[in-house]
């Protein structure tokens, strides 16, 4: 009977001993910094996207203001090398009534530069807030582990 209850404590003390990373990520959820993700300049946005205002990395944690009916568009870009990955997860919007989903979250490969954005763009709908939120994963390294995770969001208004 205690080693029964005792299981849940061993697994928990395995994962985090193989993998401390994956499991504050199941624990803790992503870390919430945007400083994280705008180290580097963005790069060019896959072209034609066809949207007033556009969203990338170095946008995390701002707060952008949109007219009603003017469209947002959300370009996060995602590498795959041989040892290294960045994946995105999770492209939502917490108000559908103030940002409608003009083109669903859809990879979008661009031979040019061997990456894969991760597009989306959505219509000012009505006066209020909503947020635009994201995952990014990276992974890599001598043991191809995946890194802590971390939620990019930006806030948009519209009047």
């Amino acid at each position: 009977m205690v080693g029964i209850l005792l299981l849940p404590l061993l697994i928990a003390v395995l994962g985090f001993a193989f993998n401390p990373d994956a499991f504050f990520n199941l624990l803790l959820g992503p870390i919430d910094d945007p400083s994280y993700f705008c180290v580097n300049p963005d790069p060019s946005p896959v072209p034609n996207i066809g949207a007033q205002h556009l969203l990338q990395e170095c946008t995390a944690g701002k707060t952008i203001s949109v007219a009603n009916g003017e469209t947002v568009a959300v370009d996060l870009v995602a590498y795959t090398g041989v040892d290294t990955s960045t994946q995105w997860t999770d492209l939502s919007v917490s108000n559908g009534q103030v940002l409608i989903t003009v083109s669903f979250p859809a990879h979008v490969y661009t031979a040019r530069s061997s990456r894969i954005d991760d597009i989306a763009v959505y219509r000012a709908a009505r006066s209020g807030e909503s947020t635009l939120s994201a995952v990014r994963h990276d992974c890599g390294g001598p043991h191809n582990a995946c890194g802590r995770e971390h939620r990019w969001r930006v806030t948009v208004r519209v009047s």
